[in-house]
């Protein structure tokens, strides 16, 4: 049981309904597999909570207008990219339930979502009271003892995209592509990392963005993989190590790809790339299979 500085609602005291996900006009229960998601698109995630009107206000202690500020929140993580999106809806004790739901923009989220129920008090700080009723903005009432899960089983490319037009200055309009990586915090979740952003009005588009093979996609990959590199390569301290990161990090996700694609850690392929910049530039084309079709060996 938890101990709270201020009076809070006990776990039974309301019911949550499994949250669903809607995405592309299909509809899917936490747990369930979900399909024909990728990094392009969006999608809403409703709940609901139902309540005994009395129980909360005996609970809770709140009385007047303060039981106004209290806020049923449905709250989204992605552990992979370290995004969080929160859904808010004022709770009306003269009903007995409250339905909540948020939206997910494409691009930034992957491999899979955390979705919590929680009340907090909204609104701005009041008094504290003797009955040791919660009075400061933000106080949680309530959290669920337990995340539902949505696991984005998606086909799309290993990297979050976005498609735009290029209209020059940082993305020059007759460019296939431009790739965002942040490099200096290794230690940070890959898919918060990196950002892929597609020429929407480039011949090659389609072909980027839908999934399976091409030669197109392996000039890409050999491009982001490089890219990668030369950052890593650049920013990093000489004498770093540049291993034992935590799973999921952008350091484990750079040594696992420079296990598949150069058959070393990333600890060598810096070293390399700084050395014989030449042979890993080889070495990729080859490993990418460079326009030939095929990403992967």
């Amino acid at each position: 049981m938890r101990v709270m500085p201020f009076r809070a609602l006990q776990d039974d005291t309301l019911e949550e309904q499994v949250p669903r996900m809607w995405l592309r006009g299909k509809s899917f229960e936490a747990g369930e597999d979900i399909s024909g998601w990728d990094y392009l698109t969006e999608m809403k995630v409703e709940g609901r909570l139902a309540y005994d009107p009395e129980e909360l206000i005996v609970q809770s202690g709140l009385v007047g207008s303060e039981l106004r500020r209290m806020t049923a929140v449905i709250r989204a993580d992605c552990p992979a990219t370290g995004e969080r999106f929160s859904g808010l809806s004022r709770m009306d004790l003269a009903r007995h339930d409250v339905s909540l739901a948020l939206e997910i923009p494409a691009g930034t989220v992957a491999e899979e979502l955390e979705v919590q129920y929680e009340i907090v008090l909204n609104g701005p700080d009041s008094e504290a009271t003797s009955n040791r009723a919660a009075h400061l903005k933000g106080s949680r009432l309530y959290a669920g003892g337990r995340p539902y899960r949505f696991r984005l089983e998606g086909d799309g490319s290993l990297f979050p995209v976005e498609a735009v037009s290029f209209r020059g200055g940082e993305f020059p309009a007759r460019s296939a592509w431009l790739i965002k990586f942040q490099g200096e915090d290794l230690i940070a979740p890959f898919m918060g990392s990196v950002r892929l952003f597609v020429n929407r009005d480039h011949p090659v588009s389609k072909q980027l963005i839908d999934t399976g093979t091409g030669p197109a996609k392996s000039v890409l990959m050999r491009d982001v993989l490089l890219q990668m590199l030369v950052t890593v390569a650049s920013r990093q301290n000489d004498d770093e190590v540049l291993d034992d990161f935590p799973q999921g990090s952008t350091g484990a996700v750079l040594d696992e790809l420079c296990a598949n694609y150069l058959d070393e850690p990333l600890q060598m392929a810096v070293n390399d790339i700084r050395e014989t910049p030449y042979r890993v530039f080889s070495q990729l084309q080859e490993s990418t299979s460079f326009l030939e079709g095929a990403e992967k060996r």
